[in-house]
């Protein structure tokens, strides 16, 4: 039986030793309870490797105690990113790797409150640019736009000039995203497109689009919140035809629906008030007036301060019939931002919850308790010389405070 013993240990033992659990410098011992023709202890030498266990092989064993002096002390050598081998544009078309994503974004606001949206006038999305400006590798714009997106996790993406066709599937832009597009038929360039997150309703509005514009029209609700409506016009080719359509679109929705309306213009000539907020194109041209009728007509307000463009003009618009709605409105530059465009990248944020203010309190004369025959005394003995001036206000301002002075000792 002894030997039976003896040999069930060393099977044990030697189990152990094929796993290979850990990597230490110091000695590792394994004590084993008192059994006849097996040692009480034994002892391996050091840098032996022993990397997972079974629970059921040590049941059998008291304990192992081991004696460890440094803690894989050993160096791992790992390869840098930098000479990887692999295909970095083709993983990140995958949809969710974004390479050197870095600390997340910190938003000074509160996404559970509002949409964050992301406006770009693309120049087509499915174009080629150089990488890195090197003219002999190049990678998809649309690529570009997937990290964009991704990285920053935007509610939605409004886009203009798409330059899309039958040939590029909805499901091939931005994976996770609801899309709703018009494409340009009949020839090259154009387009709008408006990007979703499927975890946010939307319901796309077909009865607000018009066949001779470019324009998509959705509807965007989040939970007991009031619906938005979310326009991207793009305006090739002035003319007061198609704003005359936009203004009859935007007519045919409700008095009080929240209208967010953004895009391509191209009224570089056009003038502004002092806060660039609204229109002031009077005995402009015809497309101009057509477009300060457009936002008079449906209470509309500006809200990109500065140009929007490479060359110092503002194309791109962002309006809105509620002011209270559209906030952290910033614009990048093409030298600042990832996309490569001429024109600016537009971030904002649609406010769809507000907090309640707080009350307001203010002292009010009890005029039930004042003392009016203390009061006419008090106004029969103020002084009859005036002062001499020709300024009605300084008049004003020196029986006004006399007044209050009465009244202020007469009603409590």
């Amino acid at each position: 039986m002894a030997g039976s013993h003896g040999s069930m240990h060393s099977k044990i033992i030697l189990v152990f030793l094929l796993f290979n659990l850990w990597t230490l410098d110091g000695q590792i011992y394994i004590r084993i309870p008192n059994t006849p023709g097996v040692s009480n202890m034994l002892t391996y030498g050091s840098q032996r490797r022993i990397s997972t266990y079974n629970s059921s092989l040590l049941c059998k064993v008291d304990f192992i105690r081991m004696k460890v002096k440094k803690y894989f002390s050993a160096r791992i050598s790992r390869y840098p990113n930098s000479t990887s081998s692999f295909q970095l544009s083709c993983l990140t078309s995958g949809g969710n790797i974004c390479p050197n994503s870095g600390p997340p974004r910190k938003l000074n606001y509160q996404t559970s409150t509002g949409l964050s949206i992301l406006y770009l006038n693309a120049r087509s999305v499915k174009a080629f640019v150089p990488l890195d400006g090197n003219p002999s590798c190049k990678i998809c714009k649309l690529t570009i736009l997937q990290q964009l997106v991704y990285r920053r996790s935007y509610d939605v993406v409004s886009i203009c000039e798409t330059w899309l066709n039958d040939t590029v599937l909805s499901s091939e832009i931005l994976t996770g995203y609801n899309i709703y597009r018009k494409d340009r038929t009949g020839k090259t360039g154009g387009g709008v497109l408006i990007a979703v997150k499927i975890d946010i309703r939307s319901n796309h509005r077909f009865d607000l689009e018009r066949e001779q514009i470019t324009l998509v029209a959705i509807e965007l609700f989040k939970d007991s919140s009031k619906p938005v409506i979310l326009y991207t016009f793009y305006h090739p080719d002035p003319g007061p035809d198609d704003l005359n359509l936009l203004n009859h679109s935007l007519q045919q929705s409700s008095e009080m629906a929240c209208m967010v309306l953004v895009g391509d213009f191209y009224f570089p000539s056009i003038k502004w008030s002092l806060d660039e907020s609204t229109s002031t194109s009077l005995g402009g041209t015809v497309e101009e007036e057509a477009f300060s009728d457009l936002m008079e007509d449906n209470f509309l307000r500006q809200f990109i301060k500065g140009p929007t463009h490479i060359a110092g003009n503002k194309l791109d618009l962002l309006l809105c019939n509620f002011s209270e709605v559209i906030d952290h409105v910033s614009t990048t530059s093409p030298l600042q931002n990832e996309f490569p465009s001429d024109h600016y990248l537009v971030d904002f944020f649609v406010r769809l919850k507000f907090k309640r203010s707080k009350c307001v309190r203010c002292k009010m004369y009890d005029y039930k308790r004042a003392d009016f025959d203390d009061l006419r005394s008090c106004l029969q003995l103020l002084p009859s010389d005036m002062l001499h001036s020709d300024d009605v206000d300084i008049y004003w301002s020196w029986w006004k405070d006399l007044f209050l002075a009465a009244v202020a000792e007469c009603v409590q």
